[in-house]
């Protein structure tokens, strides 16, 4: 009985992460994976073994089997900095299981298209991609591929597209193409490419900018980009209030204004999406400024009138 407790108390305790950061080679591994939104204090997670084990505890014998290499590394003083790099985003690192992610739901609310479930089925990790996501201290690489050192290992031309930007920023693509409306320029996107400005994948800096621009088109960006942040957030307020009010006229209706309330719910749609587009553009006019700002003024107009007309409908308390 005696052994048994205590085979089961050393399986509880290899469990932990503590346990992992004995190993003086992990330390910066556990401390970024603790400031990380995979780590126990921003999440449930409270072990290793959730992302690094598969399901079940079949999974986690695998997981402990595969660690005694590492231990054999730390005992016999051969593990290195190469050898902690080798295959990194490579080893098996379980994200797709229940309770945590499933590949269909991550193509839901991106701000680029990235078909997920086409390269799981080719055969990469989620860490093949997101290789920082929770061993990083630079919160840009987090949720994000590094595009140079991640997208561009296949994008590059030969083995997958590389220059077909909008083949994955599809909002972005749309943004600058100003796609809906007529005769609404744009020197972005129709006289220059993605990387004319977005050299090695990076956000253009002054020097870039500067070949076309003042050199006082920062200071003109960051006010462009504050008064469409300060109107995207009362296009946001007014969306927030129209969900009210299509909730409380759901459960009162009368029949009498089907036919009223489906064509202003179409109007509210349009807005909606019209805010959800410039917010997934992220640029914050910067892509298409006139462009931009004719979506606002459309979706502000259409909103408030919903809101009017609403308030009067007949029958509505």
């Amino acid at each position: 009985m005696f052994v048994i407790s205590g085979a089961y108390g050393m399986f509880e305790y290899t469990k932990r992460y503590s346990f992992c950061k004995g190993c003086h080679e992990m330390n910066q591994a556990h401390d970024t994976w603790m400031a990380s939104k995979h780590g126990p204090i921003l999440s449930e997670i409270d072990s290793c073994m959730a992302c690094h084990a598969e399901e079940g505890a079949w999974g986690y014998i695998k997981a402990k089997v595969g660690g005694l290499a590492s231990i054999y590394y730390h005992i016999s003083g051969q593990i290195t900095d190469h050898y902690l790099e080798v295959d990194k985003g490579k080893k098996p690192v379980y994200c797709t299981k229940s309770e945590c992610h499933y590949v269909n739901d991550l193509e839901v609310d991106l701000k680029i298209r990235v078909d997920h479930k086409f390269h799981a089925e080719k055969g990469f990790y989620c860490t093949s991609c997101h290789d920082r996501i929770a061993h990083g201290w630079d919160e840009d690489l987090r949720e994000s591929p590094n595009m140079q050192h991640a997208c561009f290992n296949c994008h590059d031309g030969k083995t997958a597209p590389k220059d077909d930007c909008g083949m994955c920023h599809i909002y972005q693509d749309k943004m600058l193409k100003g796609i809906g409306m007529d005769n609404i320029f744009s020197c972005h996107g129709d006289d220059y490419l993605c990387a004319d400005c977005h050299i090695n994948a990076c956000t253009p800096d002054l020097e870039t900018c500067s070949s076309c621009h003042d050199e006082d088109i920062f200071d003109q960006a960051e006010q462009l980009q504050t008064k469409v942040s300060v109107a995207l957030e009362e296009l946001e307020a007014t969306l927030r209030q129209l969900d009210r009010i299509f909730a409380h006229y759901e459960s009162n209706k009368s029949m009498n204004n089907k036919t009223f309330y489906e064509k202003n719910h179409r109007f509210y749609v349009e807005a909606t999406e019209n805010y959800q587009f410039i917010k997934k553009d992220s640029s914050r006019g910067v892509h298409h400024p006139d462009y931009v700002w004719k979506l606002l003024q459309i979706s502000k107009e259409k909103a408030e009138q919903i809101i009017f007309s609403l308030k009067n409908l007949p029958g509505r308390d």
